[in-house]
């Protein structure tokens, strides 16, 4: 994880402070991580959008066959897949504290 320093006014540090204890986080940090996330999928929800009304307004759609929906599957579960194991790359599991 890479640090980055912002500087707040007073009322926006109050206001994150009261967002924390709002949403039971542990640090600025996560809050501002859970924000970013936010953001993150608002934007894809945005692409979603455009890409469904650019499908809807292409022309007369097309039955999909049983094997298309098969191969859109595979290749979500593969997606899905890569990122799992990207993701254990970029976060190595943490030892517990027991």
């Amino acid at each position: 994880m890479h640090n980055m320093t912002i500087a707040l006014e007073s009322s926006q540090k109050a206001f994150v402070e009261t967002k924390l204890k709002a949403a039971e986080l542990r640090s600025a940090s996560e809050y501002i991580r859970f924000l970013i996330q936010k953001e993150q999928l608002k934007d894809l929800r945005d692409e979603i959008d455009k890409l469904l009304l650019e499908a809807q307004t292409s022309g007369p759609g097309t039955p999909m066959t049983l094997q298309e929906w098969k191969d859109i599957e595979q290749e979500g579960l593969a997606l899905l897949a890569q990122e799992r194991k990207d993701g254990r790359k970029s976060h190595p599991k943490r030892r517990s504290s027991r």
